[in-house]
C-alpha cells in the first residue's frame, strides 16, 4: 500500500493515531526472557544520562521537551503512547505524563507495573484521561515467570493492579502467550473477570520475530486459548472481539505467514528520547532520522521511504512482517471490516474517545479509498 503525503495531512500537520514515543528503552527492573530490547538493530547509540530523572533544564527533559514539540508542530495524534524500558525508574516522570495529559486526548501508559507506588499514583490521580497497560502474563508466578523471578515481585505488580482499579484508572492487561502461560489463559481470564468485575481489559498476543519459535505453546497447551475462545460468551467481558482470538490460535498452531495487512506505519510513528524515529513500533530496524536535530529530514522520508510500502504489502512479505502478531492486529481487523467500532473499543476503551473514534473512521476512509473501495 502506499498513500501519497497530502493524503495523511490535514491543516498543515500530519495525522497519525498514536505517537509512541520511548524512553530510556535499555532501563529496566526487569530482565523478561522474551524481552528483544537487546537484539535490536535500532537505534545502538543513546544519550547517557548522568541520573534518571525528569527535571528542568536536565538532558532527559530537554530532550523529551524538544522532541515533543517538533512532534505536535508537524504532527497530529489524540493519543501519545509512554514507555521504556521501564518509565517509572525515571524519578519524576508522572510529573511530564500529566503535563502531556494536556496536549493530548489520552495518555497511554505502558509500564511492568512494579512501582506504582500510591505517590505516583496521586499525583496523576486528577487527570482521566491517563491509560494504564500492565504487562503481566499471569497472576500465578508459573504462568509469569518469563517476566518475574520470584513471588515477591508478583505480588507487588499484583497489588499496584489493584490500586490502580481502586483509584479509577482505565487499566488493561498486556499478555504475551507463550509454552509458560497459554494454558492457564482461562484460568487468568477467570481471575480478572471475578476479582474486578470487568474493569481490567486484557489483550493477549505470541512472542514475534525469530525468537518466537523459542516460546511457542504446543498444541496440547494451545487447548487453553481454544477453551477460551469456545465459551468466549463468559469470558468475553475481559476480551478483545472473537476475531482477534482465532486469528492467534490459527497463527500460533499452523505457524503459517499472517495474512492480515498491517496498517501500522501510516497511523503511528515511534520516537526515542534520543529524537531518532522509527515507522514501526514493533521493529526497530529503520531510522527516518532525527526529529531533534533534522526534523526535514524526517518528513522526507514520512510515507515516501521504501518500507512503508514494504511493512503494508497484502498479505505481508517482508520478512520481519510475515510472523508478527501485535496488538495492532485489532485496529486492522477493523480497518478491514472484520470487525466493528463497538468490537474494537470493548475491552479497550482508549479507542472509544471521541477524537480517537473520529481519526479511526478518518484512516479506515482513507484506507479503503487507496482500495478503490467505497
Amino acid at each position: 500500500m502506499r498513500l501519497a503525503i497530502d493524503e495523511l495531512t490535514a491543516n498543515d500537520r500530519i495525522i497519525q493515531l498514536i505517537h509512541d514515543l520511548v524512553v530510556q528503552e535499555n532501563v529496566c527492573n526487569l530482565a523478561c526472557r522474551y524481552c528483544m530490547t537487546a537484539d535490536s538493530r535500532f537505534p545502538k547509540k543513546k544519550i547517557r544520562y548522568k541520573s534518571l530523572e525528569y527535571k528542568s533544564s536536565g538532558p532527559l527533559a530537554d530532550n523529551i521537551d524538544s522532541l515533543q514539540k517538533r512532534y505536535q508542530s508537524r504532527f497530529d495524534s489524540p493519543i501519545l503512547k509512554l514507555s521504556g524500558g521501564e518509565l517509572f525508574l525515571i524519578k519524576d516522570i508522572e510529573r511530564y505524563i500529566v503535563e502531556q495529559s494536556h496536549s493530548y486526548e489520552a495518555v497511554q501508559i505502558l509500564t511492568n507495573g512494579m512501582l506504582l507506588s500510591p505517590f505516583v499514583l496521586d499525583a496523576m490521580r486528577h487527570r482521566p484521561n491517563i491509560y494504564f497497560q500492565i504487562s503481566l502474563d499471569g497472576h500465578r508466578q508459573e504462568l509469569n515467570k518469563l517476566r518475574t523471578r520470584c513471588n515477591k515481585q508478583l505480588s507487588q505488580i499484583l497489588s499496584n493492579l489493584d490500586e490502580l482499579v481502586e483509584r479509577g484508572f482505565h487499566t488493561e492487561i498486556f499478555c504475551v502467550l507463550s509454552s509458560q502461560n497459554t494454558a492457564g489463559l482461562p484460568e487468568f481470564c477467570r481471575f480478572l473477570i471475578e476479582k474486578y468485575d470487568g474493569k481490567v481489559g486484557l489483550t493477549c498476543f505470541p512472542v514475534r520475530h525469530s525468537i518466537g519459535a523459542g516460546f511457542l505453546p504446543s498444541l496440547k497447551q494451545l487447548k487453553g486459548l481454544q477453551e477460551v475462545i469456545d465459551h468466549y460468551a463468559y469470558y468475553y467481558e475481559s476480551l478483545p472481539p472473537l476475531v482477534y482470538l482465532e486469528d492467534i490460535y490459527t497463527f500460533m498452531a499452523t505457524k503459517k505467514r499472517r495474512q492480515l495487512p498491517c496498517h501500522v506505519p501510516y497511523i503511528m510513528m515511534q520516537t526515542f528520547d534520543s529524537g531518532d524515529v522509527t515507522p514501526c513500533p514493533y521493529n526497530w530496524a529503520v531510522n527516518l532520522g532525527n526529529l531533534i536535530t533534522d526534523a526535514n529530514e524526517v518528513l522526507s522520508n514520512y510515507a515516501t521511504h521504501s518500507t512503508y510500502h514494504m511493512r503494508t504489502t497484502r498479505p505481508p512479505w517482508a520478512p520481519f512482517c510475515r510472523y508478527c502478531f501485535t496488538d495492532a492486529n485489532i485496529l486492522s481487523l477493523y480497518f478491514e471490516d472484520e470487525i466493528s467500532m463497538e468490537e474494537l473499543n470493548w475491552n479497550r476503551p482508549i479507542y472509544a474517545l471521541p477524537g480517537v473514534v473520529e481519526r479511526l473512521r478518518l484512516f479506515k476512509t482513507i484506507f479503503r479509498r487507496n482500495q478503490g473501495l467505497r
